[in-house]
């Protein structure tokens, strides 16, 4: 949403926005044979945001992330059978600015901080003794930090001609570990 006062458009901008950010969910039919049948690990993102318009060349924003992050495995006999579920929110931020050094040409950078979710749930386990146990569960789901350059050029009046490039850290992300509690 932009303001305005007298007809002009207010410098100050907020926006709100909801997407899924990283991960899945990627589901098998059982076969009866050892296998992870259903893995979801993913995180649901809301941010709510503020910019200002310093100038005709140069603006700056930030927004506050929120993360959602839901976790759910399914497995047959690897090595037991089991159906654990876990969710939780974990908090980030992130930081961009806008320059246009030219009429036509606009240059983006945008850094997003790791969004760390915790998660916590319950579940059931079935031993191969046939011994079942409800435990809690936890799984700390990083996500990586992460840079974008963008650059967009108007060509003529009708085209306008855009690319951007994105790093992201995840490097840092060598593991998916669940807790038993």
């Amino acid at each position: 949403g932009r303001f305005s006062y007298d007809d002009e458009p207010s410098r100050f901008t907020l926006g709100i926005g909801a997407w899924n950010t990283f991960g899945g969910r990627v589901s098998y039919p059982k076969t009866g044979m050892p296998a992870l049948d259903v893995t979801q690990d993913l995180c649901f993102e809301v941010n709510a945001g503020a910019s200002l318009h310093i100038s005709d060349r140069f603006a700056i924003g930030g927004a506050f992330r929120l993360g959602i992050g839901f976790f759910h495995v399914e497995s047959t006999m690897n090595p037991f059978d089991a159906n654990l579920s876990a969710n939780g929110v974990g908090v980030g931020m992130t930081w961009g600015a806008l320059v246009r050094p030219t009429d036509k040409i606009r240059i983006g950078l945008n850094w997003r901080s790791p969004l760390r979710v915790a998660t916590k749930g319950s579940g059931t386990v079935i031993e191969s003794s046939g011994s079942m146990s409800r435990p809690d569960i936890q799984h700390d789901q990083n996500w990586p930090q992460s840079v974008q350059l963008g650059l967009g050029v108007q060509a003529t009046p009708q085209l306008r001609l855009a690319t951007q490039i994105d790093w992201y850290q995840w490097s840092q992300i060598d593991t998916i570990e669940v807790n038993f509690l």
